[in-house]
């Protein structure tokens, strides 16, 4: 009986445990990133991905296109926030 005693009082403290860290780990910044280049003879390419949350909510998302070469240069961005 002592055995299932103690069983039950672990479980209810590792539940209290996380039910007292789950709104810090929701709060907490989330974010992803993603970096793509390549070069040649011809010129330089970059694209840059970055989607997320900041601690307030905002929600953000960022596509960036780099290019360079014997003609010039272009940028082409997808910028998009919400709250």
């Amino acid at each position: 009986m002592s055995n299932l005693l103690r069983r039950s009082a672990v479980t209810a403290a590792v539940g209290i445990g996380f039910l007292g860290l789950a709104p810090a780990m929701a709060h907490a910044d989330t974010s992803y990133r993603h970096v793509w280049s390549s070069s040649g003879p011809d010129g330089a390419k970059l694209h840059i991905r970055v989607a997320g949350t900041d601690d307030r909510g905002h929600v953000y998302y960022k596509d960036l296109y780099y290019t360079a070469g014997p003609n010039g240069a272009t940028v082409r961005k997808t910028v998009t926030e919400a709250s």
